[in-house]
């Protein structure tokens, strides 16, 4: 469904949309991507005020100048909106809940002691990010400004931008994770990493360049796993025809009580049925029919209260349930143990190990506070290395 689900981690694989997303048990943000879902050549992270001296000391002056161009803080800024302008027309959602949980970690998200990205790159590529088309956000194909770092495999991070090849942390202090490079034509997946310039083929398992990606018109066919892969052009999606295999044709977003799409996207993880912004498809009706939450009620009733949450939200059976309190279960969807369950506005749900959806609702640490993993900080703030809850920075995950 292309709705506000969307929102549940946004993350650009390398520059912002890492943004939106559930502190405990959330994935790592990347650039280019709001989903979480990784392009094999983007790297990156967001969320949350951005308060250590690392910050201060790379912006110190909060003005631009013809003469030396934006400011860190005034280019990572430029870089994450102009993502999130592009997810809200490709996926849905609205540009301030995209860029809300990364656009205050600016500048040391984007440049830090560890990271290739410089001011001037992210300037000059902000007309790029501003005009990837939905084919190139489904499946990363983010422009080779958004650089990683040189973090070694192991070092201790925050942020993606800071590592080679990816960094685990975000929401709390991580490690760099490990990896190779992959050249055009050689075989990639999680710890073979293609080029910049490249992207790992969903079928192939190989780098080929992003630039050998298809953009076809509307009324043309589309497939993204072909060879080269054919998407489409701006903000069209390619809708299948079928609803087994990945063949389809380029097609703007069905608008309200029009049909549901079967989208093509099965790389970006947005595969299945979709509709235009604001929009959910009704699975009873099988049309495009406005999202519950975007009309002010849940379901066919008014809005929840703050005891309450709209379980179901973007389905036809919607209904306010109430939210679990300290020490309860929670659970983030619906599954064969139950259905979903929010906790108390507060409090987050803290997954337990290799459980999936299953957690347990905890009050989130103050700064200062000790934290763990079984008790997380509060989302201004980051569990340190040094196992307290500090001011969100690089800083902050140093030994």
């Amino acid at each position: 469904m292309r709705s506000l689900a969307h929102w549940s981690l946004l993350v650009l694989t390398a520059g912002v949309l890492a943004v939106v997303g559930c502190k405990s048990g959330g994935q790592t943000p990347r650039d280019g991507d709001i989903t979480g879902a990784s392009g094999s050549g983007g790297t990156g992270n967001p969320d949350a005020p951005a308060t250590s001296d690392a910050v201060t000391s790379l912006d110190s002056n909060p003005t631009s100048d013809s003469a030396t161009g934006l400011t860190p803080t005034a280019a990572c800024r430029a870089s994450i909106e102009a993502q999130c302008r592009r997810q809200v027309a490709c996926r849905g959602g609205t540009v301030d809940a995209c860029t809300e949980t990364v656009i205050n970690r600016c500048p040391d998200y984007y440049f830090n002691p560890r990271s290739l990205r410089t001011p001037a790159e992210i300037e000059s590529c902000l007309a790029a990010l501003g005009s990837m088309t939905c084919t190139d956000i489904a499946m990363s194909l983010v422009p080779p400004c958004l650089r990683s770092g040189t973090g070694a495999a192991g070092a201790a991070c925050l942020y993606s931008t800071e590592c080679e090849f990816g960094c685990s942390g975000f929401s709390d202090c991580g490690t760099c994770y490990s990896g190779n490079h992959a050249a055009t034509g050689q075989a990639c997946d999680s710890t073979h990493r293609c080029d910049p310039t490249d992207y790992c083929h969903t079928v192939s398992k190989t780098c080929i360049p992003k630039a050998s990606v298809v953009h076809a018109a509307e009324g043309d066919p589309c497939d993204f796993t072909a060879q080269p892969p054919v998407g489409c052009q701006g903000d069209l999606v390619c809708a299948r025809t079928t609803t087994t295999g990945t063949a389809g044709v380029c097609r703007p977003f069905p608008q309200l009580d029009q049909p549901c799409a079967s989208s093509g996207d099965t790389i970006g993880g947005q595969s299945g049925l979709v509709c235009a912004a604001g929009l959910g498809c009704n699975t009873q009706t099988m049309t495009c029919r406005p999202v519950s939450p975007s009309t002010g009620g849940c379901g066919d009733g008014g809005a929840c209260d703050d005891a309450s949450f709209c379980r179901g939200a973007f389905g036809p059976n919607a209904t306010c349930a109430p939210r679990a309190s300290v020490g309860q279960a929670c659970r983030n969807y619906d599954s064969a143990a139950g259905l979903e369950t929010q906790c108390t506005l507060g409090l987050q749900c803290v997954l337990a190990p290799d459980a999936g959806s299953e957690g347990t609702c905890v009050k989130p640490g103050a700064l200062g506070d000790a934290c763990d993993k079984a008790r997380p900080c509060d989302y201004s703030v980051l569990c340190s290395a040094g196992g307290r809850c500090a001011a969100i920075g690089v800083a902050a995950c140093q030994p």
